[in-house]
């Protein structure tokens, strides 16, 4: 477990931030509701695949 308030959103922020102005597509979430989605994905066939994959 790392600290809390070291600056781990911060830094994601900033990558995901630089990533975009590099003409990246992403999409920042909390962990929680990302494998929310993926286990709700599983069972539509496929769709789990399409959110782990950049488009």
């Amino acid at each position: 477990m790392v600290d809390l308030g070291v600056g781990k959103t911060h830094i994601a922020q900033a990558l995901g931030h630089l990533a975009v102005r590099q003409g990246a597509h992403v999409r920042f979430t909390k962990t929680s509701r990302n494998l929310d989605e993926l286990a709700d994905a599983r069972p539509a066939g496929g769709q789990a695949r399409r959110a782990l994959i950049p488009s």
